[in-house]
């Protein structure tokens, strides 16, 4: 018997002239294609193998995401208009509604959101699932509901880890030197060969479960204060035979738990800080966070004419222009910049460009429309207080969403605060301002008061589209809090209760990953005008250092 995987496909010509002679079994992970069984058909082969599969659906990545791992469905679903990989999901889907039954109450936000909902339950009543009270609820997001958080920059330790290295399945491709625990980074060559870092939080990585929705610079100092604490309790003197026995198993829990962690996390947060803390990085931040608070920053024009001619990072740029485009409504100028953009950059870009202005996230301002005086994205901002009104209290501004992106709320978290206290019907006539369909239960009661005795309550977070790292901190976040709450108030009240949300997506995503997806790759050079007027220039030169020569 052999498994294989879709991409050792090639490998199977191996087999080739074994195959008259062997009975073979092929088992195929996640799933056969049509292009695996034409393989199997070519004249000559033979006959005696069976072809099945172990068809994987969701990858439970962690205990609180699950993912479909669908690469492109962003793709497909917002440029191609293909719907396939919804009507995945909504076939994935149901097989955890097989097991826990048929949710009841559900939270809809966006035309795709609905279009998913619309096909579990056409699927539920081919299966005859009855409702049960195994999960409290589910809320579903079309992608395009809140397309201003994956554009805007990463804080979050996790965060920031998915922006620098990528993470895929839970896990980083990094250097050796990062994980050498037992070297001195200090004048010692690096090794620069590759290693896998798992980030699953799990009984082997405490540190990770504790850090990974924080700040980068407030992880760094939990983790300051977690060294002392134990170093300190192993440096107390004490007479009694109990205390020191105690003391000493505490620091070996330390030492096994967290000293190797602490310090590869160290090593990752110095690269955040050296990064971030760049002049040009500031800036573009300080801009960016200028975007999100509803404004417009000054000397914007020179900002772009200045990037655009030094020729700086140009996903960057577009980054840029898409935050002004989801938050001022339209980009001013565009026209003239996107001249400057494919004459500076490369021709091949109008196809990215044209992409994003398909999907919305580049809009240029109609010449004959009058722009309201306040966005779309302005009133959603009062109104669901996307800017966080707890800036000058500390203690409040670590319990409030906001703290993800140091003052800004995604309106994704705000929208799912707004379902577990059963406040949507209360803010319905702001959340009807989003685009796309709005559903939600017609009594939100049950969500505040579960008729059921569990002490855990789950409820299913679903993303049609893709959701990013920085979304899953604040959901996170979210259930950090819930869990504070429900420790609190059991003291108190023992018959209390909480809510556990779980992700469930498409796919993971990141700007860089969205980029990747749009547009398409010219094969060959990209060649541009001012390349071209370079290459005069130098074969001027070129000739006149000839004759000089002569």
């Amino acid at each position: 018997m052999i498994i294989i995987s879709h991409e050792k496909l090639d490998k199977a010509m191996e087999f080739y002239y074994i195959l008259n002679q062997t009975e073979f079994y092929f088992i195929f992970i996640p799933f056969e294609t049509y292009d695996i069984i034409d393989f199997f058909k070519i004249p000559g082969i033979g006959n005696r193998y069976h072809i099945t599969s172990f068809n994987i659906d969701l990858f439970p990545l962690d205990n609180d995401l699950i993912s479909a791992e669908k690469d492109g469905s962003f793709r497909q679903i917002y440029v191609d208009n293909d719907i396939t990989s919804i009507a995945e999901l909504a076939e994935s889907f149901l097989k955890l509604e097989l097991c826990f039954g048929k949710i009841k109450h559900k939270y809809i936000k966006g035309d795709r959101a609905k279009l998913f909902c619309d096909l579990v339950e056409k699927k539920e009543q081919e299966t005859n699932l009855k409702t049960t009270d195994e999960i409290l609820g589910m809320i579903v997001f079309d992608r395009n509901v809140d397309f201003l958080t994956p554009f805007s920059s990463n804080y979050t330790f996790e965060g920031l880890l998915d922006e620098h290295f990528g993470i895929n399945k839970g896990c980083i491709i990094i250097e050796n030197s990062y994980l050498n625990v037992n070297e001195n980074a200090k004048g010692k060559k690096e090794d620069n060969r590759k290693a896998i870092y798992n980030l699953a939080s799990n009984n082997a990585n405490l540190l990770q479960n504790e850090i990974r929705c924080m700040n980068y610079l407030d992880a760094n100092r939990y983790m300051n204060d977690l060294q002392n604490y134990y170093l300190n309790q192993k440096k107390e003197d004490s007479k009694d035979l109990k205390k020191l026995q105690s003391d000493i198993a505490t620091f070996q829990y330390f030492i096994k738990n967290y000293k190797n962690p602490m310090i590869i996390n160290r090593r990752f947060i110095t690269k955040f800080i050296d990064e971030n803390h760049k002049e040009d990085n500031m800036i573009y931040r300080a801009k960016e966070g200028i975007f999100l608070s509803g404004a417009l920053p000054s000397n914007l024009k020179l900002f772009y004419d200045d990037y655009i001619n030094e020729k700086k990072d140009f996903f960057k740029l577009i980054n840029l222009f898409i935050l002004e485009s989801l938050t001022q409504g339209y980009i001013r100028d565009f026209a003239t910049f996107k001249r400057d953009i494919l004459n500076i950059y490369g021709y091949q870009n109008i196809l990215l460009l044209r992409d994003l202005e398909k999907i919305g996230l580049i809009n240029e301002k109609p010449p004959l429309i009058k722009i309201p005086t306040q966005t779309f994205y302005q009133q959603i901002r009062d109104k669901l207080n996307l800017i966080s009104p707890y800036a000058d209290n500390i203690k409040s501004r670590y319990q409030d969403c906001s703290y993800i992106y140091q003052g800004y709320c995604p309106i994704i978290l705000r929208l799912i605060e707004r379902a577990i206290e059963g406040k949507w019907g209360k803010n319905k006539d702001i959340i009807s301002k989003i685009p796309g369909e709005t559903i939600f239960p017609e009594d939100e009661s049950e969500i505040i008061k579960p008729p059921s005795e569990k002490k855990v309550h789950t409820i299913f977070v679903v993303f049609v589209g893709g959701v990013s790292y920085n979304e899953i901190e604040g959901i996170r976040f979210i259930n950090r809090n819930l869990k504070l709450m429900y420790d609190k108030n059991k003291e108190k009240n023992p018959n209390s209760t909480r809510i556990q949300l779980i992700i469930v997506t498409n796919e993971i995503l990141n700007k860089n990953k969205i980029f990747k997806s749009l547009g398409q790759d010219f094969s060959g050079p990209n060649y541009t005008f001012k390349k071209l007027h370079d290459d005069i220039e130098k074969e001027k030169k070129d000739k006149e250092k000839l004759k000089g020569k002569k």
